[in-house]
C-alpha cells in the first residue's frame, strides 16, 4: 500500500511539474512559432497635436479572439499608456463588430493612437484557446 502512496505521489508531482512547464513556457513558445498575425507592417500615415495615425496591414494566421490593443507611446522621455482606437477611411470609428478578419485573410486597418509621441508600439492581446492569452507586438514605429 505504501509503494502504491509513494508511486501515486511520485506521478501527481511529474504531472504538476509538467503542466507548470507547459503554462510557463507555452505563451513565449506560441506567441514566436504560432503567431496570431505575420507579415505585419505599419505605415505613419498622419500626425496631429496629440495623436498619430498608423496604416497597419498583414495577415491574419489563426482563428483568435481580439482581447485588447494597447498603444505605449513616448513623451518627454517618459512612456505612457495610448488608446487604440480602428477607424474607417473616412475617419469615423470602426465598431467592433466591424472589425471581424477571418483566419488566412489578408488586412488592413487605420489606426489612431493618442496620445501619439516620439516612439509608438501597439501590443494586442489575443484568445486562440482557454488555456493561455497570446500578446504580439503590431506596430514599433517612429515618426
Amino acid at each position: 500500500m505504501r509503494d502504491r502512496i509513494t508511486s501515486l505521489v511520485k506521478w501527481a508531482s511529474a504531472l504538476t511539474i509538467t503542466l507548470m512547464s507547459v503554462y510557463a513556457v507555452g505563451p513565449a513558445v506560441e506567441a514566436k512559432l504560432f503567431p496570431p498575425f505575420s507579415h505585419v507592417s505599419a505605415t505613419m500615415v498622419g500626425v496631429g497635436p496629440d495623436f498619430v495615425d498608423v496604416i497597419v496591414t498583414g495577415v491574419k494566421r489563426r482563428d483568435c479572439l481580439l482581447r485588447s490593443a494597447v498603444g505605449y507611446s513616448q513623451i518627454n522621455g517618459h512612456t505612457v499608456l495610448s488608446q487604440v482606437t480602428m477607424l474607417k477611411q473616412d475617419g469615423t470609428v470602426l465598431r467592433y463588430d466591424e472589425q471581424r478578419i477571418n483566419a488566412g485573410a489578408p488586412f488592413v486597418r487605420l489606426a489612431r493612437i493618442k496620445p501619439g509621441g516620439d516612439n509608438v508600439k501597439v501590443v494586442v492581446e489575443t484568445n486562440c484557446h482557454p488555456f493561455w492569452s497570446t500578446t504580439q507586438t503590431m506596430v514599433d514605429i517612429s515618426p
